[in-house]
C-alpha cells in the first residue's frame, strides 16, 4: 500500500469525539472492536458504509471504473490485514483508508479528459489530499482535527487556499488577517453532502469569493457521482470471504478455556512426554497430508479438477509452524509458481484464469512484503528475500499482458496490465520501508513454456 505522509500524524490515536462524517455515524467503540475481531454482523455494515465511498472517491480522482475498482480492492484488502492490530477509533481508521485511496489514485494518474480532474491532479499533494477527503470523502474539519491532522483554523485556511488554486484565483492564497471562516467551512460540508451552493452560501460574509468556491466544491463532488456501484457486488463478496478467513484465524489465535463465575482458574498442566509425542505425530500427519496433497496435484494447472487440492496443500504449508524466514521464502516461491501458471493459462487462451493467477501472485508478494517489514532480524537471508521481492516489480519482467494479446484476449490483457501497474506503484512504498535500492536491477524475462510453444 502507498505509504502515508508524515503530515497525516498519528492516525492510530483515538479520536476525541464526532463521527467520520455527519451523514455516517458508525456507532460505538465496542462495535468497532467487534469489527476488529472480524465478526460478520459488525464488519458487514462497516464494509457497506466504506466500500461505496472509497470507490466513489477513487473513481472521481482517476476517471476510470476499472482503475478505481483495483485501487479500492487493494486498499480494503490491506485494511482487513491491518484491522486486528489497529488500536484506534473507527473514525481514525476510516480517514486513513480514504487517504490511502486518494494517494493511490494520485499516483495512478488521470485517464479521463475531464479538465477539473486534471487540475486536481496538478495541485500539490497536500492540497489534492485535503480536497479529496473534504469534497469526495465528505470528512468534516472536526473529524480531521480529532484524527491528528492539526488545528481547525489551519485546516480551514488550507481548504480555502486549495479551492482558490483549483478555481484559478491563485492571487488569493488564504484568508485575510483575522477573517473567521467557520461558517464557510460548514457551508462546504453542506455542499459536499448534496446541498446547493446558493443555499449553502446564504449569509456568508467571508471570504469574499465564497460563492465561487462553493460551486468549485460542488463540481468536485459531482466527479464521483457517476461511479457505477453495480460493479462493487463481486468485490464485496471477495472482501467478505477474506474477512471470514481472517475471523477463523483470529479465533484460532485467541482460543482460551471458558471461564465459570466463582470457579477457581486452573493452571495449565505441563505436557507430559506421551502428550508431546502425540502432538508431534499429529503435526507430522498434518504436514504429511499437506505434502501429499501438494505432490499429488503438483502439476495441476488452474483449469484442472485437481487444482483446488493443490491450493489446499499450499494453504496447509503456509499455516504450518515454520520460521518466519522460511514462511517468506515459501510465499515468494508460490508467487513465482502463480506467475508460471498465469503464463500457461494465457498461452492456453484461458484469460480469466490467467488474470486470477496474476492477482494471487500479487497477493502473495504483498503478504511477503508485510512479513519482511515485520521481521525482527534483518540478516543476509532477509536481504536476499527483500531483493527478490523488489525484483518482482521490475518493469518488463512479466510479459503476461503480451502473451494475452498474442492470444487475442484484449480484455484480460488490460486487466493483467492494471494488476501489474498497481503492484509497481505499491512496491515503491515497500522499497522505502524495506530499504531497497531506488532502481532495482532488471530481472531476466521468463523463459517461454515449452508446452505452450511446442
Amino acid at each position: 500500500m502507498v505509504e502515508a505522509p508524515a503530515a497525516f500524524g498519528q492516525w492510530q490515536a483515538k479520536g476525541r469525539g464526532g463521527a467520520l462524517t455527519a451523514a455516517s455515524n458508525s456507532g460505538s467503540e465496542a462495535t468497532f472492536a467487534r469489527v476488529r475481531r472480524y465478526e460478520r454482523q459488525a464488519l458487514e455494515p462497516w464494509l457497506n458504509r466504506l466500500l461505496p465511498r472509497l470507490h466513489s472517491l477513487t473513481w472521481a480522482l482517476t476517471g476510470s471504473s476499472e482503475r478505481s475498482l483495483i485501487i479500492t480492492r487493494q486498499v480494503l484488502l490491506s485494511a482487513l490485514a491491518e484491522l486486528q492490530d489497529f488500536s484506534g477509533s473507527e473514525q481514525a481508521f476510516g480517514v486513513h483508508l480514504l487517504q490511502q485511496g486518494a494517494l493511490a489514485a494520485r499516483a495512478d494518474g488521470v485517464t479521463s479528459g475531464e479538465d477539473l480532474r486534471r487540475r486536481l491532479t496538478a495541485l500539490s499533494q497536500p492540497a489534492h489530499e485535503l480536497l479529496a477527503l473534504r469534497a469526495l470523502g465528505r470528512i468534516p474539519t472536526d473529524s480531521l482535527v480529532a484524527t491528528g491532522w492539526g488545528g481547525a483554523a489551519r485546516l480551514q485556511a488550507r481548504l480555502l487556499s486549495a479551492l482558490r488554486q483549483l478555481s484559478g484565483a491563485s492571487g488569493l492564497t488564504g484568508p485575510a488577517w483575522g477573517m473567521a471562516i467557520d461558517s464557510f467551512d460548514r457551508a462546504v460540508d453542506d455542499v459536499v453532502r448534496g446541498g446547493h451552493p446558493d443555499r449553502a452560501g446564504v449569509g456568508l460574509a467571508a471570504p469574499p469569493d465564497a460563492a465561487a468556491l462553493l460551486y468549485t466544491a460542488a463540481a468536485i463532488r459531482r466527479l464521483g457521482e457517476a461511479a457505477d456501484g453495480a460493479e462493487l457486488a463481486g468485490l464485496r463478496r471477495e472482501l467478505l470471504a477474506e474477512a471470514v478467513n481472517r475471523r477463523v484465524q483470529w479465533v484460532q489465535r485467541n482460543q482460551s478455556a471458558p471461564q465459570v463465575p466463582g470457579a477457581p482458574t486452573r493452571r495449565p498442566h505441563r505436557l507430559r512426554v506421551g502428550n508431546l509425542a502425540l502432538l508431534s505425530v499429529v503435526l507430522m500427519i498434518t504436514l504429511g497430508g499437506a505434502l501429499f496433497l501438494a505432490l499429488v496435484s503438483a502439476f495441476a494447472d488452474p483449469d484442472s479438477s485437481l487444482y483446488p487440492f493443490k491450493r489446499l496443500g499450499e494453504s496447509m504449508l503456509l499455516v504450518a509452524p515454520t520460521g518466519q524466514a522460511s514462511h517468506i521464502d515459501l510465499e515468494l516461491k508460490l508467487a513465482q509458481l502463480r506467475q508460471r501458471e498465469a503464463e500457461d493459462m494465457a498461452a492456453s487462451k484461458h484469460g480469466d484464469l490467467a488474470v486470477k493467477a496474476e492477482r494471487d501472485r500479487v497477493d502473495l508478494l504483498r503478504s511477503a512484503a508485510r512479513d519482511l517489514a515485520g521481521a525482527p532480524q534483518r540478516d543476509a537471508r532477509w536481504q536476499a528475500e527483500r531483493d527478490q521481492l523488489l525484483q518482482s516489480g521490475t518493469p518488463g519482467s512479466g510479459g503476461l499482458e503480451r502473451q494475452l494479446q498474442l492470444s487475442g484476449l484484449d480484455r484480460p490483457a488490460a486487466e493483467a496490465r492494471a494488476v501489474d501497474d498497481a503492484w509497481l506503484r505499491e512496491l515503491d512504498g515497500w522499497r522505502q520501508r524495506l530499504g531497497g535500492p531506488s532502481q532495482p536491477s532488471p530481472a531476466p524475462a521468463p523463459s517461454p513454456n515449452p508446452a505452450a510453444t511446442g
